[in-house]
């Protein structure tokens, strides 16, 4: 039996589930249910740290924050489409235009028209594969009351842009 190497070297590399044009992660998820609204944050580092380029041996480290307590999914419908206010689940994209401002200027004119709704498209897909995956149903309703949604999240509505609302359950 020969010598084991042990000058291993591991070139660890952490993605998240979703593609991002220009890795700008420009999306937030926003989770409904009867308890309440809840943030999704896809990494604790980065939320602590700030992007932490370079310390790609951390671990991805994903959590709920509840923001908003109480049932807001009537207030969600009214926004949106009425057959949500029922679903058990409403999973809402929101883009975050700060993210955006973070590539050169050249780059704007050309990202936002379409990689940002790609992002949030994607991100739907993803659920709606899953909902599928456990046997449960979703669909995607359109915000019709943008101004609603983001003073129900307590958002900027200059920042920030609801996309849709999936809602997903029996």
């Amino acid at each position: 039996m020969g010598s084991l190497n042990r000058n291993y070297h591991f070139n660890i590399t952490r993605h998240r589930t979703l593609p991002s044009g220009c890795g700008l992660y420009s999306l937030r998820i926003y989770s409904v249910t009867e308890s309440g609204i809840s943030r999704y944050f896809p990494n604790i580092a980065d939320t602590i740290f700030g992007k932490v380029n370079g310390w790609k041996s951390w671990p991805q480290i994903t959590f709920l924050l509840k923001v908003i307590f109480g049932d807001k999914r009537a207030e969600i419908a009214e926004a949106s489409e009425s057959f949500v206010d029922s679903a058990p689940l409403i999973l809402i994209s929101v883009l975050d235009y700060e993210q955006i401002d973070k590539l050169p200027w050249e780059l704007h004119e050309y990202f936002i028209p379409w990689s940002m709704y790609y992002e949030a498209g994607a991100s739907a897909h993803n659920v709606l594969l899953e909902a599928t995956a456990r046997g449960l149903s979703g669909n995607i309703a359109l915000i019709t009351d943008k101004d609603a949604i983001c003073s129900l999240l307590r958002l900027d509505n200059e920042r920030f842009e609801p996309m849709f609302a999936v809602p997903v359950g029996k």
